[in-house]
């Protein structure tokens, strides 16, 4: 299955099968790939066709599709096995999400030659024109499942016939990750949970097992868009935090909006410094000022001291036209404490006035006294620091009008 799509998977025989519409008609993709195998594994990833497909083989070999679409019939399939790989089956072709040029590749079967190095886990880097053997200090035994964690990419775990191991550096060195498990157990399956980052392994004969989860430097706990007129505002909170930098903002046109060609094209809109290394939660936000409507991926890039990084999970947006009218929109978050955003549009140019007021109409702060531009959202922060727990209510005028809005503060 597609983790971009859903509704498209892959399947194999002796060629390759696709359905863009949940299995509910399949077109043929490819001829027969290798005479005498099977396709042993798939994979295929794009949120938007053309999707990218791989598939593997009984005797070993791997092809890939760059234009691969249901609607389009039989599709070019290429070559790209790993040379020196040992002849086993392939069992997973894995694209890291995070780069869609870095794929992986496990083998089953037997090194029957001598002694010889694993050679059952590879990596391109270059979707295949070139490939490393990072089997490394693996036992040799076939290794049945690979997954790449969604948060740090450096991070991979394998199932193996005698187990699952893990590799925090790319592959450059593995250790044993079966604790609590039974000793060398063939692990068939393993999969990460995205919400928690828990992996779980599903042995043969043995039945499923759940992890600890993987710690990270930074602990993400939530991301989300907290207003999406023109001025979408991004709010996110860290738990703990270790040597975080900061984070750059990233944003890409949204598949769902029609626009495939560009859908997947991060480009970095901005930047907020990170708290160091903490143990108590940090919030943080970030405004993308006057984006045309549409809509929009967006994702976190956080920055460690040294130089590496993680993606965050990407979350969608919908942006509305520029505004045009006299508005005061609903402050976010609400309730607060103790700050909280306040947005506001005007349909000409003029002087606008936004004023906090008590439940007994006392004047508490006055955050906007000055010109207003028309066709954009204004936004100010109302700090209620110094203010005790209650309802308040922000009023906008502008030209003889006036608009109100209730506001509960909880501390």
């Amino acid at each position: 299955m597609n983790p971009e799509n859903s509704a498209v998977l892959l399947a194999g025989s002796t060629s390759v099968w696709v359905t863009g519409n949940s299995a509910g008609s399949w077109t043929q993709s490819s001829n027969v790939l290798s005479s005498g195998a099977k396709v042993s594994a798939v994979a295929v990833v794009n949120a938007a066709a053309n999707y990218l497909g791989f598939a593997g083989t009984t005797d070993g070999k791997i092809f890939k599709c760059t234009n691969l679409d249901p609607s389009s019939g039989i599709d070019t399939w290429t070559d790209i096995t790993p040379s020196g790989n040992n002849g086993g089956y392939v069992r997973r072709v894995v694209v890291d999400l995070n780069n869609k040029n870095k794929i992986y590749a496990t083998y089953g079967g037997y090194n029957t030659s001598g002694t010889l190095a694993s050679r059952h886990v590879w990596c391109s880097t270059n979707q295949g024109s070139s490939w490393t053997d990072i089997s490394g200090n693996l036992p040799n035994v076939p290794v049945h499942s690979l997954v790449i964690n969604p948060i740090s990419s450096s991070t991979l775990y394998v199932g193996t016939e005698t187990g699952v191991y893990s590799t925090t550096n790319g592959g450059s060195s593995w250790l044993s990750f079966n604790s609590g498990m039974p000793s060398f157990v063939p692990t068939d399956e393993l999969v990460i949970q995205g919400s928690t980052q828990v992996l779980f392994a599903f042995t043969h004969g043995r039945g499923a097992w759940a992890g600890a989860g993987s710690p990270l430097p930074v602990e993400l706990s939530s991301f989300t868009i907290a207003s999406q007129q023109s001025n979408p505002v991004l709010r996110w909170r860290n738990e703990t935090e270790f040597n975080n930098y900061g984070f750059d903002i990233e944003r890409a046109p949204s598949p769902k909006d029609g626009n495939a060609d560009a859908a997947g094209e991060f480009k970095k809109i901005g930047f907020v410094q990170g708290a160091g290394t903490r143990s108590a939660p940090t919030e943080y936000t970030f405004t993308d000022v006057n984006v045309p409507a549409g809509k929009y991926m967006y994702r976190l890039k956080q920055i460690d001291n040294d130089g590496s990084f993680q993606f965050s999970e990407s979350i969608e947006a919908t942006v509305s036209s520029t505004p045009s009218t006299f508005a005061l929109l609903q402050n976010f978050p609400n309730p607060f404490n103790p700050t909280t955003m306040i947005q506001f549009s005007v349909p000409v140019d003029g002087r606008a006035v936004l004023k906090i007021y008590n439940t007994l109409g006392q004047e508490v702060s006055t955050l906007f006294n000055d010109n207003a531009s028309a066709g954009i959202y204004h936004q100010v922060q109302f700090n209620a620091s110094n203010l005790a727990s209650g309802i308040y209510f922000a009023q906008l005028e502008f030209a003889g009008k006036m608009q109100l809005k209730k506001m509960l503060l909880l501390k």
